[in-house]
């Protein structure tokens, strides 16, 4: 069979196209096939069993999905779980009891915690990084899984200044109470004045919730203390001259009680005010403060007045 001049060409243009079809269609092929073995390649160990501690690292997994297929959002969600599982082995429960200066701490460790999982600058947290990533594309959804690798030593030191935290503020009121009630038992009012209003000064500063009944309660037990004890007059009615001391000095006894006999409290903070003279003439408050000795006693030798 003779082929004609123009069936010959019709021939020499559709040969081409076939083969390029032949091409792209077996590029297509390929391509798919890669991306086909790239969805169903084998997730690693850790996804499904996180590694054991050992003498350098704590680790912590998380994974999180987005219905969307959203990366980010599954990364996000990560995150949150790996920050719960290290909140849950740091072991701290924010309770009615926890002070706003220990909730406050604890929320800027977790910001801290946050920006370092991305990549964001954090100057206090050391020894924490993302060392594994995993994505799984399924049906639609994307699953992010997240490995967390955190120095044993240095996770260890979070735990123990966090619980020391949670638990100093809440013992500044507790312990000083405590010892109070104690020293009240004993009879030792003005210690336990002291205690109470340690407790109470604490309470006011801590941000304890419920800290104005706590500072109520302290500052009531103060007064009740206080109510027990008695300053004695050992003189009174002193006289003398301008521009001279007096003879002697005043005289007081602190006790335990409402006598002179009773036993006195030694150590007790006395403030001594009186008016004096100026320069100019005019009056103004002198404050000065002593001590009782051992038995109770205190004396202050009043200066010459000048009036």
């Amino acid at each position: 069979m003779k082929w004609s001049k123009s069936g010959f060409l019709r021939v020499r243009l559709l040969l081409p196209v076939s083969i390029l079809f032949i091409l792209l269609f077996g590029c297509a092929t390929a391509s798919q096939k890669s991306i086909n073995s790239n969805t169903v390649r084998k997730p690693p160990d850790w996804v499904f069993t996180p590694p054991p501690p050992d003498n350098r690292y704590m680790y912590f997994t998380g994974s999180g999905t987005s219905r969307t297929g959203d990366i980010a959002e599954g990364e996000q969600i990560a995150r949150g779980v790996v920050l719960d599982a290290i909140m849950r082995y740091l072991g701290v429960d924010i309770t009615s009891k926890t002070t706003a200066v220990a909730k406050g701490s604890l929320d800027s460790f977790k910001t801290d915690i946050t920006q370092t999982l991305t990549s964001k600058s954090s100057g206090r947290i050391t020894g924490l990084k993302v060392s594994d990533r995993w994505v799984e594309h399924k049906a639609g959804e994307i699953t992010v899984y997240l490995l967390v690798r955190y120095s044993r030593a240095e996770l260890l030191k979070e735990k123990k200044r966090i619980e020391k935290l949670f638990k100093e503020k809440i013992e500044a009121v507790s312990e000083p109470e405590k010892k109070g009630d104690e020293l009240v038992e004993r009879k030792s009012y003005y210690r336990a004045a002291i205690e109470y209003i340690e407790a109470s000064s604490a309470a006011f500063k801590s941000g304890i919730e419920n800290a104005d009944i706590k500072f109520e309660r302290t500052i009531n037990k103060a007064k009740a203390a206080l109510s027990n004890i008695s300053i004695i007059k050992l003189n009174d009615n002193l006289t003398g001259f301008a521009g001279k001391a007096l003879k002697e000095p005043f005289k007081i006894k602190v006790v335990s009680g409402t006598t002179r006999e009773d036993t006195g409290i030694p150590d007790v903070g006395i403030r001594v005010t009186y008016k004096v003279l100026t320069g100019t003439g005019r009056k103004r408050i002198k404050i000065v403060h002593i001590k009782t000795d051992k038995n109770g006693y205190a004396s202050y030798l009043h200066p010459g007045p000048k009036i």
